[in-house]
């Protein structure tokens, strides 16, 4: 708990990235039946990051680096992906449910280990709806992987050449929009 609390100040995370494996082998252990195992990992996890998400987004708010118009615009988008995460995780298998988790996780593996730094899709967040499009997206494999979203947040807004600092703690502020509604 206090690896996850600490990561997840640092890194602007909800820390179901480092609960979801761990919830897993722990439940397994305990004897908790398969066909419903991910389904509580999933849930205890999301219920977890909302103290986290919580404290690390005040943190970051009263220092001044979020950037409230980008989380304004986005919220509400990655809520509704929320929705729709939790109504596709409540009938969907546990294999299936693994499968998002290990695709998902894979995939930001894969773009932190070969990402560049000085990768730019534009200098600001574009006025298309495309971006509240990707907002949705990551609201819906947050809510199916039990993440507080940091990892696809920080992602999104360092394409636009948002600083690490403001990026981070901007995504910090979508732990409690991604946690409270998925819990």
């Amino acid at each position: 708990g206090l690896a996850t609390g600490f990561l997840a100040g640092l890194l602007g995370v909800g820390g179901g990235a480092f609960l979801v494996p761990v919830l897993y082998e722990l439940f397994s252990y305990f004897g908790v039946a398969e066909g419903v195992r991910m389904h509580m990992v999933l849930g205890t996890s999301l219920a977890v990051i909302v103290p986290t998400a919580l404290r690390s987004f005040a943190g970051h708010y009263a220092t001044g680096a979020v950037d409230m118009a980008a989380w304004r615009r986005l919220a509400p988008w990655v809520a509704g992906g929320v929705v729709l995460g939790v109504l596709t995780a409540k009938v969907a298998s546990t294999d299936g449910l693994k499968w998002i988790w290990i695709a998902a996780g894979s995939f930001i593996a894969v773009k932190f280990a070969l990402g560049r730094d000085d990768l730019r899709l534009g200098e600001t967040l574009p006025a298309s709806k495309g971006l509240e499009l990707a907002a949705v997206v990551i609201g819906v494999v947050s809510a199916l992987m039990s993440i507080g979203g940091g990892m696809f947040i920080v992602s999104l807004l360092t394409l636009f050449a948002f600083p690490i600092h403001s990026a981070v703690a901007t995504s910090a502020g979508f732990g409690p929009v991604i946690s409270i509604p998925g819990t």
